[in-house]
This record gives C-alpha cells, sequence and structure tokens, in this order.
C-alpha cells in the first residue's frame, strides 16, 4: 500500500509539472520580453555605454562594471576606467588597481582556515582565482598594488570583524556608493535587536523606533509607521497604516539595514503604488534622485510619497 502512494505521488507530481510548466515557461518569456526594451532603453541612455560602447547584452545593467562606472562618473570620483581587449574592466583609484569578480561569493572555511570563492557550482581558493584575475591584467606591473572590490553581499559570512579578510580584497556597500564616507556594514545583523543597535548608533536616522518583542516598531511618518523583524539571516519590512498593512517584503541580512537607510535618512522619500492587486514600493533613497514627482497620481491605484522626518 506505501508502495503504491509513493507511485500515485510521483505520477501526481509528474503530471502537475507537465501541466504548469508551459504556463511558467510562457509567464518567464513574457517578463523577459517586457524587461528587455526597458533595460536597453536604459543601457543606452548611460554613460557606459556611451562612453566605452559595450554592446548590450541580457541584464548588463547589473553587472559591477555597469553600476561603479556610473556611479562614479555622476559623483565625479576620480578614476581612470580600462575595458581590455579581452573584455577585463578595471579602474584605478589613489593608485590602486581594482578588479572586478565574475559572478562570485567569498567565505570563510573554518576547518582550511582559508578563504574560499565559488561561482554558485563549485568551490576554490580565493588565493589561486585572484591570481588568475591578475594575470588576465595587460600593461599593469607587478609591483602595483592589486585589489578585488566585492560588495558586502557577496561575502557569505555574516561577521567579519572577528576574521582577517585577504589583503587583495577590498569590501564596500554598493558599488553605486564606492569609496564615499559610509561605513561598511562588517557585521550584519542576525536578530532585531542587532539592527536595532545599529540603527541607534546612527546619528541621522529621523523618527522614533523602540523594539518590543523582537520587532522594530518605527514612527517615521506622519500617518504611516513601519515594523521591521529580523531572524537569522531574513528580514521583513512592514509598512502600515493604522492597523491596516500597506505592504511588506523579505530582505536577505546584507539589504535590511541597507534598506533602513534607503528609507530613513533625512531628505529620503519611499514612493509606494498600491492597488487592488496589491503594492509596490516604487523607489527608496535620496529625494533628490527620486524619479518620481511628489504630486504623481496613478489610475492604477494609490501613491503614498512617503518623506522621512
Amino acid at each position: 500500500m506505501k508502495k503504491l502512494c509513493e507511485g500515485l505521488l510521483i505520477v501526481l507530481t509528474v503530471l502537475m509539472v507537465i501541466i504548469f510548466l508551459p504556463f511558467i515557461l510562457i509567464i518567464a518569456l513574457f517578463s523577459r520580453l517586457v524587461h528587455v526594451p526597458k533595460e536597453k532603453k536604459e543601457y543606452r541612455q548611460s554613460r557606459y555605454f556611451q562612453d566605452l560602447g559595450v554592446r548590450y547584452r541580457y541584464e548588463i545593467t547589473q553587472t559591477p562594471g555597469y553600476l561603479f562606472y556610473n556611479s562614479a562618473v555622476k559623483r565625479n570620483l576620480p578614476i581612470t576606467y580600462h575595458r581590455q581587449e579581452n573584455g577585463l574592466e578595471y579602474f584605478v583609484y589613489n593608485d590602486t588597481v581594482y578588479l572586478f569578480p565574475d559572478d562570485n561569493i567569498l567565505d570563510f572555511d573554518e576547518d582550511s582556515g582559508n578563504w574560499e570563492f565559488s561561482n554558485h557550482t563549485e568551490w576554490s581558493n580565493f588565493q589561486d582565482e585572484f591570481s588568475k584575475k591578475r594575470s588576465m591584467l595587460k600593461n599593469v606591473g607587478s609591483s602595483v598594488s592589486v585589489k578585488m572590490l566585492l560588495t558586502r553581499k557577496m561575502i557569505v559570512r555574516p561577521k567579519l570583524t572577528d576574521v582577517e579578510l585577504p589583503e587583495q580584497v577590498c569590501v564596500v556597500n554598493q558599488y553605486e556608493t564606492a569609496f564615499d564616507d559610509e561605513k561598511v556594514i562588517m557585521d550584519l545583523p542576525q536578530n532585531s535587536q542587532e539592527l536595532y543597535d545599529m540603527m541607534h548608533a546612527m546619528e541621522n536616522l529621523c523618527g522614533h523606533y523602540e523594539l518590543h518583542e523582537n520587532v522594530i516598531h518605527w514612527k517615521l511618518y506622519d500617518e504611516v509607521h513601519l515594523e521591521i523583524d529580523v531572524q537569522e539571516d531574513r528580514g521583513t519590512i512592514s509598512v502600515e497604516k493604522g492597523s491596516l498593512g500597506i505592504t511588506h517584503w523579505h530582505t536577505e541580512d546584507y539589504e535590511v539595514f541597507h534598506d533602513v537607510c534607503a528609507i530613513g535618512k533625512p531628505g529620503h522619500v519611499m514612493v509606494i503604488r498600491a492597488g487592488i492587486l496589491g503594492a509596490t514600493v516604487l523607489y527608496m533613497g535620496s529625494k533628490e534622485d527620486c524619479p518620481y514627482p511628489e504630486n504623481k497620481k496613478s489610475l492604477f491605484g494609490k501613491i503614498y510619497y512617503l518623506e522621512s522626518k
């Protein structure tokens, strides 16, 4: 009887896959067809394309070089940027050459005491991978300082203050803010108390917040408040008006503090579109860079334009 039930379960699973797979593929294809033209338009308007002339490819706007270069130009960061014939991109800043990683993550192996690099399929020694990357550089002498520029989310280990990073690694919060005066988050919050302590240490965070039963209650706007719950490597941020929820989203541990800063720093805004099918956060960050006007209207729902105060 048990084997019969297991067999029926397998058959039902296969049937479900056969029935729903075409719909999943259609949705994925439709999403890509909508996304690509929008991304192409954005890309062709970027300084990265205008200055370097790199041919468009899918999701190029998410690559480290693209994110860093556009921001560096906008911030007038004194860099010299290079793209070699072999496609390797690097830049020079303060007499140091900085390389970008491929789609890699970095973690510390407690057993071997080494830092390991992964391409999401297999792990290898970081020093070996860095040496391979450095060997691809042309016209850069052996005496020149070379580092790998990683964002905090690329490092798996939640706490970095209790371990020494490789000297070839430079960590930034985001490529878009690299080399700003912003302090790099070395230890990621693993619970609401740790996030609350990080918020409390900030001198310019707006609003009033308190920790109650492991949830942060944040009064940041006149009629709208936030609740933040962090457990291990996940966080949930809820936006509520009175007792009614407007929207919520889930974050990784490396994102939750970034979201807090994007929402709650002076001069920052959060724009939410709420409709019958749910609500979407359209933007959160500096009011100066917000692409949505304060009096924006929507035919498909209500627009919340929330400014931290």
